[in-house]
């Protein structure tokens, strides 16, 4: 079977579409009249039947939103049983309002007044809120900063301080069930710290950001917020659309204010959020990690092991174990400086001269619990090149551990091996 959902390009599979629809449940107030389901068109060819489908459903956001699924099903023959045919679907188109995925159409959406709203919505007198207008604007977001191609975060600033009005939830990924859990504000501020660490905009992509609007009242309004985003590091990694449905009301606390009252995180429909993280997460590590080394050699050489305090910007609370070589044991209360200073008269002054990020080794399906590996190769200071006999190798083993609230790996434990030998050195990328 293949699904094509609300003008996608790509066709969902069995497993990709059972995935998504289990989510569309969740959208929707409990259906108590039949007569919302309407089936019609019916057409019958030799060996296939093909009919529409049209449901009228009110969302939990407080409108209307009709879904049209276009169905054609095929005659198969029974591979144990040869006597026995059955129908089976073998294509399925799902159009309609489509505010969670794809090109919104409001034609099947149930909203009025959207002229006079977003006028009312320009004289608003909160400074921060006309950062909501750009984004709530039906076009592509424009002059928001993007400042070394982040993703921009000024409209959060509007979500309703009081958190007995403002509902945040955000797909979690569970059991290959997606599922829309709640947050706190302080959860969801960390929650988008560590997604801005992981996804970015495309180099040079200024139009990464697309708003859709769905309801308009004259004191609310509510609207997709779709972003183009990266993973990882590497240019040549696909782009994805991330989608956050918004509500905004005007006047909740009798300031003549719009604040953000429910927003959304929703589930991206093809693709595993932790399995894509475990991919990735070697990548944005070892960048942080290399970015550092080569700040520190602009100005002069910097000793090897100077670099080590990268790791506690992708820890919980700056929790981590880490053991060097035969140093030993490097607790949460040492810094990298200190420990040079313990351990001065047993260490080289060394350098990192090159790395190689294991891609061999992804243990997928991702788990809680995983790992990934980095190797180096250090010179001692004052050496141009790499040479035979005076290097030496490392193995870093990064343990990482998946939480579930900030949906990001942190570095739970980190294991340095030190080598003499390494048996390929033409896989080194050089640092500089």
């Amino acid at each position: 079977m293949k699904a094509k959902i609300c003008g996608s390009d790509s066709p969902m599979n069995i497993y990709q579409f059972n995935r998504w629809f289990l989510k569309q449940r969740e959208k929707y107030l409990p259906i108590t009249d039949p007569s919302q389901y309407k089936f019609y068109h019916m057409r019958v060819q030799t060996g296939a039947m093909t009919f529409h489908a049209r449901y009228d459903l009110k969302t939990k956001f407080g409108f209307t939103e009709t879904i049209i699924w276009d169905i054609r099903l095929e005659i198969t023959q029974d591979a144990i049983r040869p006597d026995s045919v059955n129908y089976q679907i073998t294509d399925l188109t799902v159009g309609g309002g489509c505010v969670d995925y794809g090109t919104v159409n409001h034609t099947y959406i149930q909203y009025r007044n959207q002229e006079r709203t977003l006028e009312l919505l320009k004289k608003v007198k909160n400074p921060k809120v006309q950062d909501l207008f750009d984004v709530f604007t039906p076009r592509e977001l424009k002059n928001v900063e993007r400042i070394e191609y982040r993703i921009p975060h000024l409209w959060l600033e509007g979500i309703d301080p009081d958190e007995s009005i403002a509902v945040i939830r955000v797909c979690h990924d569970r059991d290959n069930m997606n599922t829309l859990v709640k947050y706190t504000k302080k959860q969801f501020d960390s929650w988008f710290y560590r997604f801005n660490m992981i996804w970015h905009p495309k180099e040079n992509e200024t139009d990464f950001i697309q708003v859709q609007m769905i309801n308009v009242k004259s004191d609310e309004l509510t609207a997709r917020i779709t972003m183009r985003l990266q993973i990882g590091v590497k240019i040549a990694q696909p782009t994805h659309d991330w989608n956050f449905k918004i509500v905004s009301r005007y006047n909740q606390h009798g300031d003549e204010k719009w604040y953000i009252t429910m927003l959304e995180v929703l589930c991206h429909p093809t693709f595993d959020y932790m399995d894509e993280s475990l991919k990735a997460i070697r990548d944005v590590v070892t960048d942080d990690f290399m970015t550092l080394v080569r700040r520190e050699n602009q100005s002069e050489p910097a000793p090897f092991w100077s670099s080590i305090d990268f790791v506690y910007g992708f820890t919980l609370h700056r929790q981590i174990e880490i053991e060097l070589c035969e140093l030993g044991r490097l607790d949460n209360s040492t810094s990298a400086l200190q420990f040079e200073l313990n351990h001065r008269e047993k260490m080289k002054n060394t350098r990192l001269a090159g790395y190689e990020i294991d891609y061999k080794d992804i243990p997928l399906p991702a788990t809680p619990k995983s790992y990934f590996i980095l190797n180096t190769v250090t010179s001692p200071i004052g050496e141009a090149m790499i040479t035979a006999g005076s290097t030496s190798y490392q193995e870093w083993k990064f343990q990482i551990s998946w939480d579930e609230m900030d949906q990001f790996y942190y570095l739970e434990r980190l294991v340095v091996k030190c080598k003499t030998s390494r048996d390929v050195e033409g896989k080194y990328r050089p640092v500089a």
